[in-house]
């Protein structure tokens, strides 16, 4: 970042530069001033009087201190420290440069002084030429030090000390400055960056006040954060200091150390809300990330409550049911199929592939073929089929299988119940014999059978019947 040159004048503490050189001053005599590269007086300290009653307040002599205080004063030799020069009134400056990172902004001058005796004669002929009052003036004249050059070199020893000083702490102050707008503008950016997240994000301080919310923390606590910026924790939440959720932000804020956990909360209206909480320790204090689980858990309740309707009446079934996951592992098994099977419900669940090898042999293609076809579609399929009994015992069921889905369209398996149907079966294969037996007399048997309806007209005659009647067809209702 870039500072302009009066900006970096504005860090320099002059309220502190000018003590310290009043103190030197006192100490040594020497007067000081800081001036900036336009000549602009800064900071002064026991100017002489020669210059404050004569030569800055007349125009042409002001000028020539401008001139000397800028012209003059900026031509440091490549390896001076300092540069001693002699003003254009005559008197004789030393200006030391103010440089801050590199940048020369201002010089410090000490001065208005003589190496040796002055030139009397000159200076009447400047009280002559811009009107002083010679007498005052060459009384002022004689206030002016004659100082030998060592004596100055060691002050200026301690003037660049000063100035030195100067360009350090005004350096470091500017040097934190431009961390400080960097963070601002990093903090901004990070922020923007907050406030698009889908997740909530929220930064409480040490002393238990929000700092900041963005969109989704405020949609997530249910209220708009203007009330709750500024405003301490617990008091937003009446009672929160009795819960879990409270020791693990507190225990956050004091050892420093992340927590995530599921949160459940209860809002001041009484209904749930479940989240997924990540709260992590910042400078200001703490940050919480939130995602709102509620959905989730209200979907999860409700299957879990689902499942465990659906586990009580399979469990209580006659009906061997099974749920088996769309990796083919068991999820479910009812009582019942030992009953059915002769097999235990762990027997099922330890050997998957137990549904397959108790078919009968002679339908176990016909069942392969139905699964097939099943699974290319995830259509419901119904078959009936034979099984054999851990005893050896051969049974019929009636199988239904069906895909299960969750409310979102997730493929969750497949859902079977097998009914034992071997009683019905008997039944049908006794009512096949018995009419199969009683067909075969009536086609075949030496005694005339006629079935009439009930208004006793014939419907249907065997042939002994037709050939006691001497007719071999018999028309219905002759």
């Amino acid at each position: 970042m870039m500072i302009m040159r009066s900006t970096k004048l504005d860090y320099i503490n002059f309220e502190e530069v000018n003590t310290l050189l009043e103190g030197f001053n006192k100490t040594t005599g020497f007067v000081t001033a800081i001036l900036d590269l336009e000549g602009n007086v800064l900071s002064k300290s026991g100017w002489r009087q020669i210059c404050t009653e004569f030569h800055r307040i007349n125009p042409e002599t002001s000028m020539n201190c401008r001139i000397s205080d800028t012209a003059l004063a900026n031509k440091l030799g490549k390896d001076e420290k300092y540069h001693f020069y002699e003003c254009l009134n005559g008197l004789v400056d030393v200006a030391v440069p103010i440089v801050i990172n590199g940048e020369h902004i201002a010089n410090l001058f000490s001065g208005q002084f003589f190496f040796e005796g002055p030139d009397r004669e000159f200076f009447k002929e400047q009280a002559r030429m811009h009107g002083f009052n010679e007498h005052e003036y060459l009384k002022a004249l004689d206030n002016v030090p004659i100082v030998s050059k060592e004596k100055v070199k060691d002050a200026m020893e301690f003037l660049l000390n000063m100035t030195q000083l100067i360009s350090d702490i005004t350096f470091k102050k500017l040097e934190q400055i431009e961390l400080n707008e960097a963070l601002r503008i990093s903090e901004e950016r990070s922020r923007g960056v907050l406030d698009s997240m889908l997740e909530g994000c929220q930064i409480i301080g040490f002393d238990w006040k929000y700092i900041y919310l963005n969109r989704t923390a405020e949609i997530h606590n249910r209220r708009p954060n203007k009330e709750l910026i500024g405003r301490r924790y617990m008091d937003i939440w009446p009672g929160i200091e009795k819960t879990e959720v409270f020791k693990i932000i507190k225990n956050v804020l004091e050892r420093r150390v992340p927590h995530h956990f599921e949160n459940e909360f209860i809002f001041p209206e009484g209904n749930p809300g479940w989240f997924d909480l990540s709260i992590q320790p910042v400078p200001e204090g703490v940050f919480i990330q939130s995602v709102d689980r509620t959905e989730r858990k209200i979907a999860e309740n409700a299957l879990r409550e689902s499942e465990a309707k659906y586990r009580l009446i399979s469990d209580n079934s006659d009906d061997w049911i099974y749920w088996i996951a769309p990796d083919r592992q068991i999820h479910y098994v009812s009582p019942a199929c030992e009953r059915v099977t002769g097999y235990s419900p762990e027997e099922f669940v330890n050997n998957r592939e137990l549904n397959q090898e108790i078919i009968y042999g002679a339908d176990q293609e016909i069942v392969q073929q139905h699964a097939r076809i099943s699974a290319l579609d995830d259509t419901p399929h119904n078959l009936e089929y034979r099984i054999v009994k851990k005893d050896g015992a051969v049974r019929w069921i009636s199988h239904s299988c069906s895909p299960i889905f969750s409310n979102n369209g997730e493929y969750l398996g497949r859902h079977s119940t097998n009914r034992n149907i071997t009683e019905r079966k008997l039944k049908e294969e006794q009512l096949y014999e018995s009419e199969f037996r009683f067909s075969n007399l009536y086609e075949n048997g030496s005694f005339g059978m006629v079935m009439v309806d009930r208004e006793f007209r014939f419907k249907r005659a065997n042939p002994a019947f037709a050939q006691s009647r001497g007719t071999l067809k018999l028309n219905s209702g002759t």
